[in-house]
Order: structure tokens, then C-alpha cells, then sequence
């Protein structure tokens, strides 16, 4: 299902007001640059914008495809009860789906100096 025309051409910090529902989930690292680095290397089409609510507590992202103009839009909050707003393709499926094979290649870093 595209979203709606309205939606596609709308800033991608204005989807957070979409009216489409919000439910619980579990985020990737979004925090985390090198992720997004990966993010936009195995996506090229994706666009990514996050906005920092102090007041509310919460970091929002959003990630729409240039292409289909699908997005996910992430809440990430302080209090750690994380919610999604999807369009239709399940991106957050696809970003943790990359998030888990990125942590699975990270090496620890040892401490000191030789």
C-alpha cells in the first residue's frame, strides 16, 4: 500500500503528526552514526531526519523511501516505552533485521595500551 500523496510530499519531520496508529516496539540503534551509516549504505533511497523533544522526553526518527515514499516513523523516549507509525512497509522490521547483523560484527574494544 503507498501512502498517500499528501504524505509523500510532506516534509519528513511532518509524518510524525500522520494519523496513522502508534504501537509499542523495539528500535534499533538509531543513536548510533555508524549504524546509520549502514543504514544509508544498504539503503540508498532511504531518507532519515530526527528531531530531539526535550519536554517530551523523546527523540523522534523518521525514514521514508525516496522511491515508494513508505515510512516508519521511530519515538525513541527516555522512559525506554519506544512506539512505531508505519505506512505500510514494515521498515522497522528490515532496520532491526540490519541492526542485529551490524551488532553481530561489532569487535570489542580492548581497554589500554600496549
Amino acid at each position: 500500500m503507498a501512502a498517500p500523496v499528501s504524505e509523500a510530499e510532506a516534509p519528513l519531520l511532518a509524518l510524525t503528526y500522520s494519523q496513522r496508529p502508534e504501537r509499542p516496539a523495539q528500535l534499533p540503534p538509531v543513536e548510533d552514526h555508524a549504524f546509520l551509516l549502514l543504514v544509508k549504505e544498504a539503503h540508498p533511497d532511504l531518507e532519515h531526519a530526527s528531531q530531539q523533544h526535550r519536554k517530551r522526553g523523546e527523540v523522534v526518527h523518521v525514514f521514508r523511501d525516496r522511491v515508494s515514499s513508505e515510512f516508519t516513523v521511530l519515538y525513541q523516549r527516555a522512559n525506554g516505552r519506544h512506539t512505531v507509525k508505519e505506512s505500510g512497509y514494515p521498515w522497522l522490521d528490515r532496520l532491526n533485521q540490519l541492526a542485529g547483523m551490524w551488532q553481530a560484527t561489532q569487535v570489542p574494544q580492548r581497554g589500554g595500551a600496549r
